[in-house]
């Protein structure tokens, strides 16, 4: 199959997906439902772009076995925390915000969310349909990135829900383990995840099309959907606290605390 008729195939499944979260949405009135479905549309594409491409098959197994780790992991992390807490600070930012059309405005907030995965999936389409049996050694260093990121992330979201089950206040932020380095260390490894599909892609001759995943995902944590209504969420709920956290850790790439 043609590479951009696979991708314009994965881009209208991760469309079906997101409708239909929509449509649950609908009926519970809980739109952070389109983060479960986040998760859940980067395994199917990798997944399904590793299996139906013709590259070399111990390329695209692999691709298919890490991305399931990731993507599967972040898509179970998220249905959980759906299910087992009242909705995310940011969505009732949204819903404020969108309080006039908030359906229409939500649907086209999934849709939006299924066209983003889909572009930042290219790099694995590459990836997969990749025909060179050799293995060269900048995809080591990409598949390692790939399993540290992996363990990062799953280190940050462990420790910050074990500090929410034995925090006894509104007003503790949470600085155990890797949040002591970066207040958002689990968007941090995020990124390092997309940097290190980014990365592999370099090897099946894709050039500055590569940087495509990291470059748009870092602008989207740091820019838009991650930090900026997490850190006013934070501020709101925990005000001074997070305020002296934000003065003494980086908000984005872990380092040392900064003393005041």
């Amino acid at each position: 199959m043609d590479f951009w008729l696979m991708w314009t195939w994965g881009c209208l499944f991760s469309m079906v997906i997101m409708f239909s979260l929509w449509l649950i949405y609908l009926r519970n009135d809980r739109p952070d439902i389109v983060d479960v479905g986040w998760g859940f549309v980067i395994l199917f594409l990798g997944v399904g772009f590793s299996i139906l491409s013709d590259g070399w098959p111990f390329r695209r197994y692999l691709l298919a076995f890490v991305v399931a780790i990731w993507a599967g992991r972040l898509g179970i992390y998220l249905f959980i925390r759906w299910r087992g807490s009242h909705e995310d600070g940011r969505y009732k930012s949204l819903r404020a915000l969108w309080s006039s059309y908030p359906r229409i405005s939500f649907l086209l907030f999934f849709m939006l969310q299924a066209a983003f995965a889909s572009l930042l999936m290219l790099p694995a389409l590459a990836i997969a349909r990749n025909p060179d049996p050799q293995w060269m050694a900048l995809e080591w260093v990409a598949v390692s990135l790939f399993i540290l990121a992996t363990l990062g992330e799953s280190m940050a979201d462990a420790q910050l829900a074990r500090f929410k089950s034995q925090s006894t206040g509104k007003e503790n932020v949470c600085e155990l383990g890797l949040w002591r380095y970066s207040r958002h260390p689990n968007y941090f490894f995020q990124w390092l995840a997309w940097f290190a599909l980014g990365l592999w892609a370099l090897s099946a001759g894709w050039g500055w099309l590569s940087w495509v995943s990291p470059f748009v995902m870092y602008l989207l944590l740091t820019r838009f959907s991650g930090i900026p209504p997490a850190e006013a969420q934070s501020l709101k709920s925990r005000g001074a606290a997070y305020r002296r956290y934000q003065q003494t850790t980086n908000a984005f790439f872990p380092w040392f605390p900064k003393s005041i």
